[in-house]
């Protein structure tokens, strides 16, 4: 009975020796997978109970201890040692899922930081084809403004240069008209002058012939003289109608002789020149009809084209006899024959 005892311990024994070697082994190699040092802590643990239950079996040999008690330390054992491994391997896979979750949060926030960084360089990239956009813009507005700066300048140069050019034009063709009416009038005055001497040397011989046959009978002749002038100067200032001759509302009228236009100016430089001309301020004196005429004398002081119509000329008048003492450079063209009235209006 008790050899057997020893048979049935030392088979428990081997058993147990069996499951710690396989719980040794787990933890082994659970520490060549993990490297971690808990499972080294459970195998030597294993390996102290395994050398326990060596020393047991030999005191149950040598001391003759049941199966029974040797049952129960080994279920102790057994279990101890199931437990432990059970909380080392719960530890572990905590650890792990630790680790995992650890690992996963960082590569999330690695993959969040990429993800910011690719969002960053996005925008910035964005802001900077946007700077670069709108800088394009602004040189090209910028580009085209002065292109029409300089086109708007260009044309008022064009512009400037053209008026300069017209208004060189038109005053080297004014000083070439003025040069030319110059030469006229010095011309016209010439001959006048001419006309005048001639005029005025045929007036003193017919005078002289006139006071020679007349010198016996001046008082009479002078009385006849005096009707006859009153007599023109009457028909001068009468003999026109008011209602049908130049006026300071119509502007111009075409009387008997023509068209006629009238001019306020200062008459001495005339005068001075018909005083020359031989028509004595005794003779023909200077006075203002009543209707605003300018007389020389009996006659109405006109101005015409002096080829046509010399000084001293008498041209009939809407408004009476006229005598011609001035002229103008208007007197040309369709105006060759225009008389001018010197009036007061």
């Amino acid at each position: 009975m008790r050899s057997n005892r020893g048979i049935l311990g030392t088979a428990a024994v081997a058993s147990a020796a069996v499951m710690l070697f396989g719980m040794c082994a787990f933890a082994a190699d659970a520490d060549t997978i993990t490297d971690n040092k808990k499972y080294i802590a459970v195998a030597n643990n294993a390996e102290s109970n395994l050398d326990s239950l060596v020393v047991l079996e030999d005191v149950a040999k040598n001391n003759n201890v049941y199966i029974e008690n040797v049952g129960d330390l080994l279920c102790d054992v057994v279990s101890l040692n199931a437990k432990t491994a059970i909380e080392q391997i719960e530890k572990i896979e905590k650890a792990e899922k630790k680790e995992a979750e650890k690992k996963a949060k960082k590569e999330a926030a690695k993959k969040k930081k990429a993800e910011e960084q690719k969002k960053k360089e996005a925008e910035e990239k964005a802001a900077k084809e946007a700077e670069e956009k709108k800088a394009a813009e602004e040189a090209a507005a910028l580009k085209a403004a002065l292109e029409e700066e300089q086109l708007k300048s260009k044309q008022a140069e064009a512009k400037a240069k053209k008026e300069a050019e017209e208004k060189a034009k038109a005053e080297k063709e004014a000083a070439a008209k003025a040069e030319k009416e110059a030469e006229a009038k010095a011309k016209a005055e010439k001959e006048t002058k001419k006309e005048s001497t001639t005029k005025s040397e045929k007036k003193s011989e017919t005078k002289k012939e006139i006071k020679k046959e007349v010198k016996e009978d001046t008082t009479e002749q002078e009385s006849a003289k005096e009707e006859t002038k009153e007599e023109t100067k009457k028909t001068s200032t009468m003999n026109y109608d008011p209602n049908n001759c130049l006026n300071t509302f119509s502007g111009v009228f075409y009387g008997p002789s023509g068209k006629e236009t009238y001019y306020n100016l200062d008459m001495s430089g005339v005068i001075s020149i018909m005083r020359n001309a031989g028509y004595s301020e005794d003779e023909y004196p200077y006075w203002v009809r009543e209707d605003g005429c300018k007389m020389l004398g009996d006659y109405i002081m006109i101005a015409c084209n002096l080829d046509l119509r010399p000084r001293g000329t008498l041209v009939e008048t809407s408004l009476g006899t006229g005598i011609v003492c001035d002229t103008s450079s208007v007197f040309v063209g369709a105006n060759v024959k225009q008389i001018d009235v010197a009036v007061t209006w």
